[in-house]
């Protein structure tokens, strides 16, 4: 196989994998979503699908700068 052979199947393929779906377009995808038709995001439920997440921060009062954040976690 010559190498522009090569070229063109390495760029098709690189193109095709590229898309987000099956013969869709970006300006197809940007005309849906101006529309409102963008139905395909799912819908989740807080606390069945997902857990919220609170950051608690631990201040330091006795160092160099007062306060500075000695660590923080993420709690439920």
């Amino acid at each position: 196989m010559s190498i522009a052979k090569s070229a063109l199947l390495l760029s098709a393929t690189a193109l095709i994998s590229c898309s987000s779906t099956p013969g869709s377009t970006a300006a197809n995808d940007a005309e849906a979503h101006e529309e409102g038709g963008d139905d395909r995001q799912p819908r989740f439920t807080e606390g069945k699908d997902y857990i919220r997440l609170e950051r608690v921060r631990f201040m330091d009062n006795t160092g160099f700068q007062r306060p500075a954040e000695a660590f923080s976690v993420l709690l439920p």
